[in-house]
């Protein structure tokens, strides 16, 4: 078993120390250096460049309208939830509940069995039926399910990649090559920091995040975390980690900004304007490596030329 399927499994399991281990696994397996691919924004060279932070986004603002998508069987969890409701268990036996939901509509079988039980055979059994159904909703209200309906208002996100030659993400991200790749050095992050507790690799599947097998599991890792992490398979390549940020309610623009590991180098795009490459390299002047990226000669591929050390470099 591949250790994102172990982590994936034991992250979301419910159990504490299962848990434990896939953190231990995501810990273990923390790149030394990630990739941030960006366009070319005088306005934010000084926060992302010389004040070191990155921006948390909202997911409704990706470009994938998949992406931390997920589905919610409304009927399946409905269901399982009016069964364990006190009053049904009152009115019904356990045996008469179990051939209940074996029965194509078991509301509307618990509906001529209450009446066969109480004496009103006459009684028109789909207006009951009907009418369990509306207490199911009431039921399910006093829940509170709703709560993962507010989900993308509570937790922000920043992307990353293990890859910096990816001429995919330097045309979707980098403003077709004439941005810059951001390198930061994840080696000597404290694994109990912020920035390493908050790193998550993202899973990539053909199927989206069903929340409904965990919706009666006890919850030790917020199961927005998954939401996040849960990609489609196309963007594999991307190799992506992310920076996930859980908040109680919505955040204002100041407080997106997040203070990241150091950087070590800046890659500056093979189209990159002269005169945005002298600004990035005034900004990162002794303090942070920068590279020319170029288009290979031979082959599909970018290569990148040292165009200033710094003192790090040097030493």
């Amino acid at each position: 078993m591949a250790w994102k399927d172990k982590f994936l499994k034991f992250l979301f399991s419910g159990n504490q120390q299962e848990v434990q281990i896939a953190l231990d696994l995501k810990d273990k397996n923390l790149p030394t250096r990630l990739y941030r691919y960006r366009p070319f924004k005088a306005e934010n060279l000084s926060k992302e460049i010389s004040e070191n932070t990155v921006r948390l986004s909202s997911p409704s603002s990706f470009n994938d309208p998949f992406d931390c998508a997920w589905i919610l069987d409304d009927e399946k969890i409905y269901f399982e939830l009016f069964f364990e409701a006190p009053g049904i268990k009152k009115l019904f036996s356990q045996e008469e509940i179990e051939s209940a939901k074996k029965d194509g509509d078991p509301f509307l079988y618990l509906a001529r069995l209450s009446s066969w039980k109480e004496g009103r055979a006459g009684m028109n059994a789909y207006h009951e039926a009907n009418q369990l159904k509306e207490r199911l909703k009431e039921f399910v209200s006093s829940r509170k399910m709703n709560r993962f309906k507010e989900r993308e208002k509570n937790f922000s996100v920043c992307c990353f990649s293990e890859v910096k030659d990816s001429i995919l993400m330097w045309s979707f991200y980098a403003d077709h090559h004439k941005g810059y790749c951001i390198e930061y050095d994840i080696s000597n992050e404290p694994i109990n920091s912020e920035n390493a507790k908050y790193l998550y690799p993202v899973i990539y599947s053909d199927k989206l995040f069903d929340l409904t097998e965990h919706f009666k599991k006890p919850v030790v890792t917020p199961l927005a975390i998954k939401s996040a992490i849960s990609k489609s398979s196309q963007w594999s390549k991307e190799k992506e980690w992310r920076l996930i940020w859980i908040h109680k309610t919505q955040i204002e623009e100041e407080k997106r900004f997040w203070k990241f590991c150091p950087i070590k180098s800046i890659y500056l795009g093979a189209k990159m304007e002269y005169s945005d490459r002298k600004k990035i390299e005034e900004i990162c002047g002794k303090n942070v490596s920068v590279y020319q990226t170029k288009l290979s000669k031979s082959s599909f591929k970018l290569e990148f030329e040292l165009v200033s050390n710094s003192n790090e470099s040097k030493a």
